[in-house]
């Protein structure tokens, strides 16, 4: 388990990268040292991956599996600005996905025993918050903002759903602290709740 560092989880339209903005804003504004990180990364590997979910690209579904995984390593274990580096040095890491958004959608996408293998090893965050929305209520959220990527569709994300399940629940029998929210409530109870809980740990005063 790698301490300060937090994950934001659930399926595309959940409010992921609204409530992950909001944790950040809030951590420094009491003068914590934070990052706001995401999964895909910006950097060489997240980038391909972007363009293979906006169809610019295309690659098998276990080789985009495996990008994924490659993206994650170097996103924790980069030597400069690796998460484990930034960590070290004091301070906070807030990430908009992890592996657990990989064991769900590429488990659905090309087989979870392959995934599964493809992302063993990597430690579970500090704290793990687990958006639940409904899939209409996902992608009536998705409609809103626009065109939908690769992962955006219905019977999809269905899938995914219920791979998300087994996932959470089986990184909460694994160790990892889990809060599962009702994320179809309005953004800034979601808030509230996120940070009562936050607030009741080491990490406010680091």
């Amino acid at each position: 388990m790698l301490d300060r560092f937090i994950v934001f989880e659930g399926l595309d339209g959940a409010g992921t990268t609204t409530q992950s903005t909001e944790l950040v804003r809030r951590l420094r504004a009491i003068g914590s040292s934070c990052d706001h990180d995401c999964e895909p990364t910006e950097g060489i590997l997240g980038t391909q991956i972007r363009r293979v979910l906006r169809g610019e690209e295309s690659l098998h579904p276990c080789t985009l599996a495996l990008l994924f995984a490659a993206d994650r390593h170097e996103h924790l274990h980069a030597v400069e600005n690796g998460v484990v580096s930034r960590i070290e040095a004091g301070r906070t890491i807030v990430s908009d996905r992890y592996v657990y958004s990989s064991l769900a959608y590429q488990g659905v996408a090309c087989g979870g025993e392959f995934v599964d293998r493809a992302n063993s090893g990597f430690p579970h965050p500090q704290l793990l918050f687990f958006l639940d929305v409904p899939v209409s209520v996902c992608l009536e959220r998705i409609t809103d903002r626009g065109a939908a990527e690769l992962f955006e569709k219905e019977h999809f994300l269905t899938a995914v759903a219920e791979r998300y399940a087994e996932v959470i629940d089986r990184a909460e029998r694994d160790g990892a602290v889990v809060h599962r929210l009702d994320g179809a409530r309005p953004a800034d109870s979601i808030a509230e709740e996120v940070w009562r809980i936050v607030a009741e740990t080491p990490i406010v005063s680091m």
